[in-house]
């Protein structure tokens, strides 16, 4: 027993601390590419989302404004084809009244005021 101790104190030992130091180095540099790793994807999160963000502000601006132009060509459309409208309904009005026999009673005259 006195030889196997011998090996386990003299050679396990020692192979064993620098096994340990060796994994804690590569568990360390592990982790420090995983940091690393973790902190790119943080920064490609952050730029892309500020990107989606400023996308989306212009994709609002823009359809307001196009919206804004639609409304107004409506609203020009509306207001020139309400003028004509009007326009042919005044002069069929007018030809119509004038196409019409006057049927009106003329106005009884005042009584003549006593004295």
């Amino acid at each position: 027993m006195e030889p196997a101790r011998k090996i386990y104190v003299s050679d396990m030992t020692p192979q064993r601390v620098l096994y340990l130091d060796a994994l804690k180095k590569f568990s360390d540099k592990r982790q420090a590419l995983w940091d690393a790793a973790a902190k790119k994807i943080q920064a490609q999160y952050h730029s892309g989302r500020a990107l989606l963000v400023m996308l989306g502000v212009a994709a609002t601006l823009i359809g307001a404004a196009v919206a804004k132009d639609i409304k107004q060509l409506v609203d020009d459309s509306i207001q020139t084809q309400s003028a004509q409208l009007a326009d042919v309904l005044s002069i069929f009005t007018l030809e119509a009244l004038a196409a019409q026999p006057s049927n009106r009673t003329p106005a009884p005259a005042l009584a003549p005021a006593l004295t």
